[in-house]
């Protein structure tokens, strides 16, 4: 039970870089449009 928990933390932490690493990305193609528009 004790591993099971571990590995859903470890999946858990994963999963929150990931979304991190997506919204960081979609921020800079919208700063990217911005600047294009601006331009």
């Amino acid at each position: 039970m004790r591993l099971f928990k571990y590995s859903f933390r470890i999946l858990d932490y994963d999963f929150t870089e990931f979304a991190k690493k997506e919204r960081n990305k979609t921020q800079r193609a919208m700063i990217d449009a911005v600047k294009n528009v601006n331009i």
